[in-house]
C-alpha cells in the first residue's frame, strides 16, 4: 500500500466569493481560500518523539526534540520508502535516537535506535536521517512524499520570497501530550530567503530565517509554506489557481537575543532612561526561527548509504512480486 503526498487541499480555509468575468465579459461568482488554514489532524501524524532512552520514551521523561516522517517512491509501483527526518543536534549531537511513534490503537510504539544508526547531512547541515521501519495497519502515521518538498525549482517558479505564510508542526514540551504523541502548530512568515547562518555543526548553512515562534523541544519539526489566491501582493488581480502547500525544510534552532535583567524599581528607572547602555543580561529567543531548506532533506537522502539500500529493497520487492504476484508484497 503506497502513501500519498501531503497536498493543499489537505488545508480547510474559510472562503470568501469574488466577482470574475468569462471571455465574452459575463460577470459570475469564484469562491477562493482565505484566512488561517485548519491543519488536517493526519499532517499531526507525520511527527514522532524522541528521547534518550527506551525508559524516558516509556515514561515520556527526559524528553528531547521532534522528527519527521519521510517517503520516497519505490520503482515498484504501489509502496514508499520510509525515513525519520531530525537534526543532527538531536539524534547524534544530544543522543535522543529512540523514537516514538503513535499507534492506530491510542498507544506508542518505541523505536529503539542508538545514534549511530542516524545518518548525518554530508556536507554537516544540522540534519540527521534514518530507514524508518513501520506498519502502516499499526503505526498512525503519515508521509511527507518527496514530490511535496519545497525544491530550488519551485521556490523559483512560484516567485517564493520574503512573508509567504509558514507553520510548524512539532513538540510543545510543557503539553506535548504525555502517554501519547500530540504536536502542536506554530504559524509564521518567511522573513529572508535562504543565506549562511552558522548551524549547531559549526557550518556556515544556507537557512531561511522564519518570523514563527519556537523553543526547547521543536528542534527537528517540519516546516510548511503555503499561498492561498490573493495574497501574491506582486499581483494586482487574484487567480484562484495560485496556491500551494509545500514542505519549507526542517527547523534547527533560534536566533538568540539578550534581556537586562532588572528589578521592579530599575524597570521604572530603564524605562525613563531610554535606550540600555549597560547591565545585567540573560540569554533569550528573539522569535526568528532558522530552517534548512527541504533540498538539503534531499541531499542526506541521496547519500551512497540511502541510495544503496534503496536499490537492494526494490530488488526484493520486485523479485517478491515476480513470485507471489503483486498482492503478496506488504508495505
Amino acid at each position: 500500500m503506497g502513501l500519498r503526498a501531503v497536498e493543499y487541499h489537505d488545508l480547510k480555509f474559510p472562503k470568501t466569493s469574488i466577482t470574475r468575468y468569462s471571455t465574452c465579459g459575463f460577470p459570475y461568482r469564484a469562491w477562493v481560500d482565505v484566512g488561517m488554514p485548519k491543519i488536517p489532524k493526519e499532517l499531526l501524524d507525520s511527527v514522532f518523539y524522541l528521547y534518550q532512552t527506551k525508559s524516558d520514551a516509556l515514561e515520556n521523561r527526559n524528553t528531547g526534540g521532534t522528527g519527521f516522517i519521510v517517503g520516497l517512491p519505490t520503482s515498484v509501483a504501489g509502496h514508499t520508502h520510509i525515513y525519520g527526518i531530525s537534526n543532527w543536534h538531536v539524534a547524534i549531537k544530544q543522543g535522543c535516537s529512540v523514537i516514538r511513534l503513535n499507534r492506530r490503537d491510542g498507544g506508542t510504539d518505541i523505536i529503539d535506535f542508538d545514534p549511530s544508526q542516524w545518518v548525518k547531512h554530508p556536507c554537516d547541515y544540522d540534519i540527521a536521517a534514518c530507514s524508518l521501519p513501520v506498519d502502516i495497519d499499526r503505526h498512525q502515521i503519515l508521509a511527507i512524499m518527496s514530490q511535496s518538498f519545497g525544491t530550488r525549482a519551485m521556490i523559483e517558479t512560484w516567485g517564493v520570497g520574503p512573508g509567504e505564510n509558514t507553520f510548524m508542526v512539532g513538540r510543545f514540551i510543557d503539553h506535548d501530550g504525555g502517554p501519547a504523541n500530540n504536536p502542536s502548530l506554530r504559524f509564521g512568515h518567511i522573513s529572508t530567503m535562504p543565506s549562511p547562518i552558522e548551524q549547531p555543526t559549526g557550518v556556515m548553512g544556507e537557512s531561511y530565517c522564519i518570523d514563527l515562534h519556537s523553543r526547547t523541544g521543536f528542534s527537528g519539526s517540519p516546516v510548511f509554506v503555503y499561498r492561498t489566491p490573493g495574497t501574491n501582493f506582486v499581483n494586482d488581480k487574484i487567480d484562484i489557481t495560485e496556491r500551494f502547500l509545500y514542505l519549507l525544510g526542517i527547523h534547527w534552532g533560534q536566533f538568540a537575543e539578550y534581556w537586562e535583567v532588572t528589578t521592579k524599581t530599575d524597570m521604572k528607572k530603564a524605562a525613563d532612561a531610554g535606550l540600555i547602555t549597560e547591565g545585567q543580561y540573560i540569554k533569550g529567543m528573539s522569535g526568528m526561527t532558522c530552517v534548512c531548506p527541504a533540498w538539503q532533506i534531499m541531499e542526506l537522502l541521496d547519500v551512497e548509504v540511502f541510495v544503496e539500500e534503496r536499490a537492494t529493497d526494490d530488488q526484493e520487492l520486485l523479485n517478491r512480486e515476480i513470485e507471489n504476484g503483486p498482492n503478496a508484497v506488504g508495505e
